[in-house]
């Protein structure tokens, strides 16, 4: 009888784990939307994932962090180069601050920015040759705007939620990472219902709940992200190595890999951009809205190969081709089944 590698018992655990969180973090979402679509209006909901579309898209520098998280703490771990980890943490801690600040600046002053850009007598005249007149676009609705203010904290708190995401898939401890996603999921269910019932739905209601969902997240992350950066810190192993030296061996994989990953997410982000422009401003949010929640439900059957997907990353530049082909094959049947 074939003996089982501890490979492959790690690989079983993580993927149950991420298959209950999965299931779970889906069946929050199913009832999640229903229940946003019962209380709130079309264009509320419309305008919400508008703006979240916009800040998705505006985030895209941070993958090149993640990516690199992801696959290079376990590659650093197996090669016992714990000095290297270190810089890591740090490198990839200090610049996803700096880019979240500017980021959530930018998105705070997204409307003002595309107001004075409209407005510029040259720059209005260029953009009317690509017939792109932005100041009669959704774009500069109020709503908009505001509700982009308030997403601006999200774009801080979910960098630091992101990463504690990853470093919990990057050691492979997959029921941490189901916990701290299940937090913020239930959070934000629970947050609209009551803010719903003492408040009532609006515009306001469904971004604030969504983003303190976050910020409790984070703070629950706190309990597994703190214990494991110490064990991290604590490793000392391996020669050091400069930040700059460090940069260049990681950059290339990070942006191959961010390359390669972010045109989902354009696409996934930008037909909603698109809807909202090209379609009469009458309509446009509430075909967002019918367009956002029609899809999402859609996605919501995407629970295997997703939770295979994310157990394999810590196994990717560590084990090879050979492990990467296994979980491809589990991916593929278990998107047939």
């Amino acid at each position: 009888m074939a003996m089982v590698t501890k490979e492959t018992k790690e690989v079983a655990k993580g993927t149950f784990w991420t298959l209950l969180g999965d299931l779970a973090f889906k069946l929050t979402s199913f009832f999640y939307l229903v229940f946003l679509v019962r209380i709130a209006s079309q264009d509320d909901i419309g305008t919400f994932y508008l703006a979240l579309s916009i800040i998705t898209i505006s985030s895209l520098l941070f993958k090149i962090i993640f990516s690199s998280f992801s696959r290079y703490i376990p590659y650093f771990r197996a090669r016992a180069e714990g000095l290297k980890i270190q810089k890591l943490l740090k490198l990839g801690y200090s610049i996803s601050v700096f880019l979240a600040i500017f980021v959530a600046v930018i998105v705070y002053f997204f409307i003002d920015i595309v107001n004075f850009i409209s407005y510029d007598p040259f720059i209005s005249s260029f953009l009317k040759l690509f017939s792109i007149n932005l100041i009669d676009s959704v774009y500069s609705e109020t709503s908009l705007g505001n509700v982009l203010k308030i997403l601006s904290i999200y774009v801080f708190v979910s960098v630091f939620f992101n990463l504690s995401t990853i470093l919990m898939q990057s050691l492979k401890r997959m029921r941490n990472n189901a916990i701290i996603t299940n937090i913020q999921n239930i959070s934000k269910l629970v947050l609209l219902t009551v803010f719903y019932f003492y408040i009532g739905a609006n515009l306001f209601v469904i971004t604030v709940s969504f983003v303190l969902s976050y910020i409790l997240a984070v703070l629950a992350s706190l309990v597994f992200a703190l214990p494991a950066i110490k064990e991290l810190f604590g490793e000392s192993t391996g020669k050091t190595i400069s930040y700059r030296n460090l940069l260049k061996e990681i950059l290339p994989f990070g942006i191959a890999i961010t390359a390669s990953s972010s045109f989902w997410t354009l696409l996934s982000s930008s037909d909603k951009i698109m809807l909202a422009y090209l379609l009469p401003f009458e309509i446009s949010t509430y075909t967002v809205a019918v367009y956002t929640v029609a899809t999402s439900l859609s996605f919501l059957i995407l629970l295997f190969p997703s939770a295979i997907s994310s157990m394999h990353r810590s196994f990717t530049v560590k084990k090879g081709l050979m492990m990467l082909k296994k979980y491809v094959i589990l991916q593929c049947v278990g998107f047939f089944l």
